[in-house]
């Protein structure tokens, strides 16, 4: 499962995103020495979500997709 919320550039990391129930934060430079991309949960627990959109891998920069790619990458070992 793969899903990407965005709180409308209100924080630095941006965008939520969950990997089987793992939840990452990142920021629009997610992939850059001075970004956001760390998990802020896992497992399971709970996120509030309910002032963040649901949005599309393809509304993402290409920064965010390449840290998400990488995050992907871990659940294939």
């Amino acid at each position: 499962m793969l899903k990407v919320y965005d709180n409308g550039d209100k924080t630095v990391d941006r965008y939520t995103i969950i990997i089987n129930n793992d939840v990452f934060a990142m920021s629009s430079d997610a992939n850059m020495p001075n970004g956001v991309n760390m998990c802020i949960s896992s497992r399971g627990s709970y996120i509030n979500l309910d002032k963040n959109k649901e949005i599309v891998l393809g509304d993402l920069s290409k920064g965010v997709l390449i840290a998400i790619i990488y995050r992907l990458l871990q659940y294939i070992e």
